[in-house]
């Protein structure tokens, strides 16, 4: 692919990958829904490991990936766990197994993560924000997932409010809007027409959401998450 990752670099189109792209063909099991469900991480991070163990980045440093509704606080410890793997092909061994240096990309995992990734992060939790350097400033984009069942809709407000709590008004703009129109050249005073009608206003994000709407959905439930095991619990 890379004349396509060439031309990408080129033109600074970014290459979305989303939430289970990749994932197989499954048999007519009356399980197989569920089967699809628990593998649908590996095949959502699949593209992402190729990309980043292959040199991908390397070759092409200006290519921008944007990996989206996967959430996003997970992705540091995925990447030191990479990392683990290429210092060990770098020091020639893996176990049993033996390498040559240039077997493995130049720069660690990490490094291609917060300079290459973007994360377009659908229904983020706590956790996810409090983990949103993984990447480089202006690489974190919150995300509703509307019209999904699971999306935000109609608890966004409430969402936002729970999962950015404490992150500068100055920051939550660039969360919620600046950092994808840049990505996206977006051309926000276009929008502002839109943004002005439906809001939210700045003074209703940045005080914080003492009480729980009646019958909340599972999302407000995901924004008040503030760990990896809060989260997975929810999910």
């Amino acid at each position: 692919y890379d004349r396509l990752w060439a031309v990408c670099q080129d033109l600074d189109i970014p290459v979305n990958g989303h939430g289970g792209v990749g994932s197989p063909e499954y048999p007519p099991f009356k399980s197989s829904t569920i089967l699809h469900i628990q593998e649908l991480t590996f095949y959502t991070r699949r593209p992402l490991v190729w990309m980043l163990l292959s040199g991908v980045f390397e070759r092409f440093p200006g290519l921008k990936y944007v990996l989206t509704e996967a959430g996003g606080g997970w992705l540091g410890a995925f990447g030191q766990q990479l990392d683990g793997l290429i210092k060990n092909v770098k020091a020639g061994s893996q176990g049993e197994l033996r390498f040559t240096d240039e077997m493995a990309p130049p720069r660690l995992a990490s490094e291609y993560i917060y300079e290459n990734v973007y994360l377009g992060v659908s229904m983020p939790s706590r956790f996810d924000v409090a983990n949103r350097d993984v990447v480089a400033d202006g690489h974190w984009m919150w995300g509703s997932d509307y019209p999904h069942d699971e999306g935000t809709h109609p608890f966004t407000r409430e969402c936002i409010r729970l999962a950015l709590e404490g992150v500068p008004t100055d920051e939550k703009r660039k969360l919620l809007a600046t950092n994808c129109a840049a990505l996206y050249d977006f051309d926000m005073k276009a929008m502002d027409r839109a943004a002005a009608s439906v809001g939210p206003l700045v003074e209703e994000l940045d005080a914080p959401l003492t009480e729980l709407p009646p019958d909340p959905n599972m999302a407000v439930a995901r924004a008040a998450a503030t760990d990896v095991e809060d989260r997975r619990m929810i999910d």
